[in-house]
C-alpha cells in the first residue's frame, strides 16, 4: 500500500512537471479550461502562481519520497537506547507467522490411509504441519542468537510445574541443551515449561514457562503479507490455521471413573497407543491433564521398565507398576513417543521409567468421556 501511494504521488507530480514546461500560466490556463466550470477556476488563480508554480509538482514529488522511505528511515534512526521488550506469547507470535506473515512453510501432505501400527486401515490427516515448521524457524533464530527471547524459570521444588513470577531474558548458550517444546508452544501458557531438555543432551538449566518474544522482531525477520493478500484471503473468507483449539481449563470435564477396580488392570497398551486414543478425542492439554490426575489419585495404572543408571541406554529392570505418588513431582516424557524409549521425565533425582505402558480399557474410558462431552 505504501508504495502505491508513492507512486501516485510521484505520477501526479510528473504530469503537474510536464505541464509547466509550457509555464506555470498557460499549464492552470489549460488545466481550468478542462474544467466544467472554466471562468471560475480561471478567476480564482493567484497572482503569484506565474511565479512559484513549480512547487506544487516538487511537493507532490516530496511527499512521494517521504511515503515510500519513511519506514525504512525510521527503523535507521531509531534511538539506540532502546531496547528489544518481551511484548509478544509465542503462541500469538506462531499464529501469525503461520497465517500472516510471508514466511514460506511446509505444506501437509494428502490425506492416506495407513498400513501399518495401531492406526493401521484408518484414513489419516496431518495437522500442524505449518506450526511446527514455524517453531523450528523460530528455534533456529534463538540458536543463532539473532531472536531474544524471555521466560519464567522452572523453580526446583517438590512440586511439579512451579514457575518463577519474574520474567528472564534466555541466554542463546541455553538453546545449546534445549529447544522450544513442540506441543506447549501452541499454547499461552505459565503453568507447563514450555522448553524441553534435547534427548541424550545434560544440563543443569531449568525449563522456562510463558514464553514471549519481541513483535518488532518478529516482524523484521517475517514480515507481514502484502495488503492484497489479506484483502484476498477475507474476501475468499480463508480460515485460520490453527493447531487445534484448546478449552479453557475451567471447562474441562470431570475426570470419568474406570470401570472395575484399577488394581486388577492390565497393561496392554504402549505409551504411543494411548497417545493416539487420546489424541483423537480431546486436545493434548486437555487430556494431558486429566491423565496426570488420574495417574495421582490412582484411578489410571501404569507400568514401565526401571532405568538401571540416568543413562538412556542403560539397562532396564523387569516391567512393574509405577506408583502412584511418583507422578507428583514427574511426568511423561510425550517427545519419546513413536521413538522406542517412551519414557518418563523423572524429578527430585528419582529414576526414568521406559517402555511405559497403560491399560487400554482405562485409556479408551477416559477418550469416551471427552468425545461425551464434545
Amino acid at each position: 500500500m505504501r508504495k502505491i501511494l508513492s507512486g501516485l504521488f510521484a505520477f501526479c507530480g510528473a504530469g503537474l512537471a510536464l505541464m509547466m514546461q509550457v509555464g506555470p500560466h498557460d499549464a492552470a490556463t489549460n488545466f481550468c479550461n478542462w474544467m466544467p466550470f472554466w471562468q471560475t477556476c480561471r478567476q480564482f488563480l493567484p497572482d503569484w502562481f506565474d511565479r512559484w508554480g513549480w512547487i506544487l509538482p516538487a511537493f507532490l514529488f516530496c511527499i512521494a519520497l517521504i511515503v515510500l522511505f519513511f519506514p525504512l528511515a525510521a527503523r535507521l534512526f531509531q534511538r539506540s537506547e532502546e531496547r528489544p521488550q518481551p511484548d509478544w506469547p509465542i503462541s500469538d507470535a506462531i499464529d501469525y507467522i503461520v497465517n500472516d506473515s510471508t514466511a514460506v512453510l511446509k505444506q501437509p501432505r494428502e490425506p492416506w490411509v495407513e498400513e501399518y501400527g495401531p492406526a493401521k486401515g484408518r484414513r489419516l490427516i496431518e495437522k500442524g504441519v505449518e506450526h511446527s515448521d514455524a517453531l523450528n524457524k523460530v528455534n533456529n533464530e534463538l540458536i543463532s542468537g539473532a531472536l531474544r527471547i524471555w521466560g519464567h524459570r522452572e523453580m526446583p521444588s517438590h512440586m511439579a510445574y512451579q514457575f518463577e513470577t519474574l520474567l528472564r531474558e534466555i541466554s542463546k548458550s541455553y538453546w545449546e541443551h534445549w529447544a522450544l517444546d513442540p506441543l506447549m508452544c501452541f499454547h499461552n501458557t505459565k503453568i507447563r515449561s514450555q522448553t524441553v531438555l534435547i534427548p541424550g543432551h545434560g544440563s543443569t538449566e531449568n525449563g522456562y514457562s510463558g514464553l514471549m518474544l519481541c513483535k518488532k522482531q518478529v516482524h523484521v525477520f517475517w514480515p507481514y503479507k502484502s495488503i492484497w493478500q489479506r484483502l484476498k484471503d477475507r474476501i475468499v473468507r480463508k480460515p485460520r490455521i490453527t493447531y487445534w483449539e484448546l478449552p479453557s481449563t475451567e471447562s474441562l470435564p470431570p475426570m470419568p471413573a474406570p470401570s472395575g477396580a484399577a488394581t486388577h488392570a492390565m497393561p496392554d497398551i504402549s505409551l504411543t497407543e494411548a497417545y493416539f486414543l487420546l489424541d483423537s478425542a480431546a486436545p493434548f492439554l486437555h487430556f494431558q491433564d486429566q491423565l496426570y490426575q488420574g495417574l495421582v489419585e490412582g484411578r489410571i495404572n501404569a507400568w514401565g521398565r526401571l532405568s538401571q543408571s540416568k543413562n538412556a541406554w542403560g539397562k532396564l529392570g523387569p516391567e512393574i507398576s509405577i506408583p502412584h505418588d511418583y507422578w507428583t513431582n514427574s511426568a511423561l516424557d510425550w517427545i519419546t513417543i513413536k521413538g522406542g524409549t517412551e519414557r518418563t521425565k523423572p524429578g527430585n533425582g528419582k529414576l526414568e521409567y521406559q517402555k511405559v505402558r497403560f491399560n487400554g480399557d482405562q485409556i479408551r474410558q477416559l477418550a469416551s468421556g471427552f468425545n461425551k462431552q464434545g
